[in-house]
């Protein structure tokens, strides 16, 4: 992989970190938005039921109203208890949704460290081995140059077997290598 490969995967790898996080938020508000609903609901319809039982006292005569007041204030107690175990189970389920939230937000930062964490990790290897086949390119290119430069000299003649050792042709004057005098200059 070269490393603008590695550049666009990181933004895409990026980008879709960010889309996950903002549909995990979107999803977590809807929860909330339900819950609190919910929740008013549950206080109308009590505040309500107060509301007709109070109404439906005064409305009534004296006799009527005696049995109608018992048999609402059982039927308001019984409604209210409903309406609490209710309200009880949406804060329930609100603190549950909140809990599962924070879960869900440590889970995907986790997953976007380890993400960006794989990411650098590849890309230091890219980087490593691309480095490395270039080193090692170049020591083979001065290896060609080398093994071109000693083919020329045999082939021209300035290189020979002599027996059991090589031998150079210097030339009647020969010169030395102005970097090292140890070394003579091969002369065609």
């Amino acid at each position: 992989m070269h490393e603008d490969d590695l550049k666009a995967l990181a933004v895409k790898l990026s980008a879709i970190a960010e889309q996950l996080m903002q549909r995990s938020e979107q999803g977590v508000r809807r929860v909330e938005a339900s819950g609190a609903s919910l929740e008013q609901s549950a206080q109308r319809l009590h505040a309500g039921a107060e509301q007709f039982s109070r109404d439906a006292l005064r409305t009534i005569g004296a006799q009527a109203q005696q049995v109608i007041a018992e048999n609402v204030g059982k039927a308001s107690a019984q409604l209210s208890g409903q309406l609490q175990q209710g309200a009880r189970a949406a804060e329930q389920a609100t603190d549950a949704l909140h809990t599962q939230r924070a879960q869900l937000n440590k889970a995907q930062n986790a997953l976007v460290w380890k993400g960006l964490a794989a990411l650098l990790i590849g890309s230091v290897l890219a980087i490593v081995g691309s480095g490395y086949f270039a080193w090692k390119s170049m020591q083979t290119i001065e290896q060609a140059r080398f093994d071109d430069a000693i083919l020329r000299a045999v082939q021209s003649g300035q290189l020979t077997d002599c027996g059991k050792v090589l031998c150079a042709k210097a030339g009647k004057h020969p010169q030395r290598y102005s970097a090292n005098a140890d070394y003579v200059l091969l002369q065609p």
